[in-house]
């Protein structure tokens, strides 16, 4: 059995449980899907757990979603752009960081993480301040 959760302080509002135990039915995955309420001070051990076979991913949010990078041990190329993430796969030990803000479900494989993306209004800032800034790069490059 795999386990997944969300994590968040404050999380207790989050619809994610919801929507992913919907997916897990839907799909048949033998899976559970946690909330979990994780403080600033608990990331990098809650990180640690996850690495140690805890969870198999977990998705992030507000305030979490730039704090836990530096205790990440890789990112996808959008999370890396963005430097915040919204979802981390565990892949042999390791915990990626990736940031799915713009696609309508992810399914990120290793991990078997189904990922329905809700851009919040956290998310969709990050997401258009990122597009914002490589408007900028491509004008200085251009002009």
């Amino acid at each position: 059995m795999k386990h997944f959760c969300v994590i968040g302080d404050p999380v207790e509002h989050s619809l994610s449980p919801r929507l992913h135990r919907r997916m897990i039915e839907l799909t048949g995955l033998d899976a559970t899907y946690d909330l979990c309420p994780v403080r600033a001070q608990e990331l990098e051990r809650f990180v640690e757990q996850a690495r140690g076979g805890a969870w198999d991913g977990f998705n992030v949010t507000m305030p979490h979603k730039e704090a836990v990078v530096p205790y990440l041990d890789g990112l996808s190329g959008t999370a890396a752009r963005c430097r915040a993430v919204n979802t981390v796969c565990m892949e042999d030990g390791r915990a990626i960081g990736h940031n799915t803000v713009g696609h309508n479900v992810g399914v990120i494989t290793g991990a078997v993480v189904i990922a329905l993306v809700l851009i919040a209004a956290g998310g969709q800032r990050q997401h258009e301040h990122q597009r914002e800034r490589e408007r900028r790069e491509a004008l200085c490059i251009a002009g």
